[in-house]
């Protein structure tokens, strides 16, 4: 597959019209047309680098991918053999655990755990009502 090819796919994954892609380029600041998307994706013209940017930005795309056909620097990445769509959607789920502390190294992610204080009681209670038969003899833990 050609750089052409495969722009104009990862714009089919993203569901997006060339119209669609004018806009978001005007909201960035450039005037880019839909024909001139379109003389991109037939290989008459290729984009700048500035416009290549953008195009990766608002298809969710790789850049190695759209230019090479790699994803990454090689093809052992986990990401190989999925289409478009299914890299923005593997990607989408990797930045969701990585903002999640409990799935990260980093422990300034995500919220602080406070450390939860219980008791623990060292004597029988009732087997019908569960309340406790003697006095309230009972040592408090600590846990995170």
């Amino acid at each position: 597959m050609t750089f052409s090819e495969r722009i104009k796919q990862a714009r089919a994954d993203a569901d997006l019209t060339q119209t669609d892609v004018s806009e978001y380029f005007s909201k960035q600041g450039y005037s880019v047309k839909p024909y001139a998307i379109s003389s991109w994706e037939t290989g008459k013209h290729k984009p700048d680098l500035e416009q290549f940017a953008i195009l990766c930005k608002v298809y969710k795309a790789d850049a190695m991918y759209l230019l090479t056909g790699n994803i990454g620097r090689n093809n052992d990445s986990l990401l190989h053999g999925l289409n478009q769509k299914g890299r923005a959607h593997a990607l989408n789920y990797l930045n969701l655990l990585k903002s999640d502390a409990i799935f990260t190294e980093d422990e300034e992610i995500g919220e602080v755990r406070k450390a939860k204080t219980f008791r623990l009681y060292d004597l029988p209670v009732s087997a019908g009502t569960g309340m406790y038969l003697d006095s309230d003899n009972f040592e408090e833990m600590t846990a995170d």
